[in-house]
């Protein structure tokens, strides 16, 4: 039963003046300026803070409520607050028959410091080529037929080629453009490169750690760092890899920890069942949205997909794939074979929204619709499931201008238009969003 208590020492003072003239029946309780009353007034102020502090503790027995106890009412329901992780991955140096040891430390422009974590020798590498296309603007776009391991520093050379334009006896610059492909300057219109194709290049990625821990430690693709202690034969720069160094996540947030309890609180568990999957997931700091799709691909296998919303790119790396992949694996019944377990990113479909009309168009109303949206692609989206055209329209049109209270009048879309098709796999993601 709820408590019935007054909501302001005015309330508490006419109490008290009430049981006053039951008591006292000549005394006049309503003169403010005589004893009575300024007596009345302290005693009421006391007993209202009294009040206030039962009211606040009300709040603190409940896991839903409470503000103060937040860890303990974790560690009862068995968990706790995840800690910050520091980022890794891979950067590239070159060098000749130089040796990296473990525990080399590479620092930043901005001072933050990542350690080697293996021992690497570089070597004159030649990795296999799958093709040279064509130049396009002046660049030729090379296919590796593995992973390159590359970041955008390291020059190449190239030889082979049937077609003299694209051979590179000198040391060449290159751009790393993904996972396998990169491009460097050719000059003509050669037609695409045939021959027994050869790219050399002396330079190998090291995996290395963040020395702190924390969201700041990440870092993008071709961010440069120098090796603390020159080391012979290498050079001083290194640059992140594609994979880039990721993982880094701030301390889980007291509130984001209350959401996981009581989410298991709400959700009963059975072993390996769809709640059990994603409050193991959502174990590894950063998780925000587990999907998981039972009897996918196939009868007897299950698909987890995941989201980091909170992290620059939402969609996860491979390195945080592997992190969730692990934990779950842990769970995976006996019986099931670890390949019917496939855990993945989702591949993201990014949305423009392009606005051809707004009213108003303020800078205010523009910044407030950006958060709505943002919301919205980061709780209303689902993996494999086409985003309603009604949906994100509704999203913008209920947009309200905190600060001057403005609510939307009317807008006008270019793009997209309709529902937003989305595939087995794939996630609608929030692009780029122009305003008139």
């Amino acid at each position: 039963m709820a408590l019935d208590l007054p909501t302001s020492a005015k309330a508490v003072a006419q109490r008290i003046r009430v049981d006053v003239q039951r008591a006292m029946a000549g005394a006049n309780t309503a003169l403010e300026e005589s004893w009575l009353g300024g007596f009345i007034r302290g005693v009421a102020d006391r007993v209202f803070e009294f009040y206030y502090a039962l009211a606040r503790a009300t709040l603190q027995v409940m896991p839903d409520t409470t503000i103060d106890f937040i860890t303990r009412w974790a560690s009862i329901l068995g968990f706790s607050q995840l800690a910050a992780t520091a980022a890794s991955g891979d950067i590239v140096i070159q060098g000749l028959d130089a040796i990296v040891p473990v525990g080399t430390t590479f620092v930043t422009a901005d001072g933050k410091e990542y350690v080697t974590t293996e021992a690497v020798t570089i070597a004159t590498n030649t990795p296999s080529i799958s093709g040279i296309a064509s130049p396009v603007g002046g660049y030729s776009t090379v296919t590796t037929a593995a992973e390159h391991g590359l970041a955008s520093n390291v020059l190449i050379k190239v030889s082979g080629a049937d077609q003299s334009e694209y051979n590179k006896a000198a040391w060449t610059e290159m751009t790393v453009t993904g996972s396998t492909t990169l491009s460097y300057a050719v000059s003509g219109s050669p037609a695409t490169a045939t021959g027994t194709l050869v790219l050399t290049h002396e330079s190998s990625p090291i995996a290395v750690i963040s020395s702190e821990t924390g969201e700041s430690q990440n870092q993008v693709l071709d961010v440069e760092l120098t090796v603390q202690t020159p080391i012979t034969d290498l050079e001083d720069e290194a640059n992140v890899g594609w994979g880039e160094l990721g993982g880094g996540v701030d301390q889980e947030a007291l509130s984001a920890l209350r959401g996981r309890y009581l989410y298991r609180l709400r959700n009963p568990v059975a072993h390996f069942n769809v709640v059990e999957i994603e409050t193991t997931a959502k174990t590894i700091n950063g998780v925000t949205r587990v999907f998981v799709h039972e009897t996918t691909p196939a009868v007897g296998q299950v698909s987890v997909f995941f989201m980091r919303d909170l992290d620059t790119d939402p969609i996860p790396s491979a390195s945080e794939v592997a992190a969730v992949d692990a934990v779950l694996q842990v769970i995976r019944p006996a019986n099931t074979d670890v390949n019917d377990l496939i855990v993945a990113a989702p591949v993201a479909v990014t949305t423009a929204i392009t606005f051809s009309a707004l009213n108003p168009n303020t800078a205010a109303m523009q910044a407030a619709i950006t958060a709505s949206l943002q919301q919205f692609f980061a709780e209303r989206t689902d993996v494999g499931v086409d985003v309603d055209e009604d949906a994100y329209r509704s999203a913008i049109f209920n947009t309200v201008d905190i600060l001057t209270g403005a609510e939307m009048g009317s807008f006008a879309l270019s793009a997209p238009s309709g529902d937003v098709s989305v595939a087995t796999g794939y996630i609608a993601t929030l692009g780029t969003i122009t305003y008139p």
